[in-house]
């Protein structure tokens, strides 16, 4: 694991739903997808920085991001270091407001922080 950026502070996004919200779950995580596949492409990068230089995909480090889809379980989780909370404000807001996603932000500043902050297995 590497080790905290100056300025940055870990995050984990761990999103699950119930069976009968699948279908909407699986669109999220595309629509979500989508937005970040902008971290692996610089054309893309430079496309969305000339539309909004102020997004908050532009906070995170793009090094540290790690995304883990687990839909077959109904949980996708993300984790990464970025320069201030606004990218996991809006990825939990997209994720969940108005939805059966339900969306639980964990902010770490160490990742090993996080296991003290995880809600137990099973609940």
């Amino acid at each position: 694991m590497q080790k905290t950026l100056k300025g940055y502070s870990w995050f984990m996004i761990m999103c699950s739903w119930e069976p009968e919200a699948d279908e909407e779950a699986v669109k999220i995580f595309d629509r979500t997808y989508q937005y970040l596949k902008a971290l692996t492409s610089d054309k893309l990068l430079d496309e969305l920085r000339n539309k909004n230089a102020d997004d908050p995909l532009f906070d995170l480090d793009t090094d540290s991001f790690k995304a883990i889809n687990l839909i077959g379980r109904r949980q996708f989780v993300m984790i990464g270091q970025s320069s201030s909370n606004r990218l996991q404000q809006k990825l939990a807001l997209d994720i969940g407001l108005g939805t059966r996603v339900k969306v639980d932000v964990f902010p770490a500043t160490f990742v090993h922080d996080l296991e003290e902050v995880m809600p137990p297995p099973g609940s």
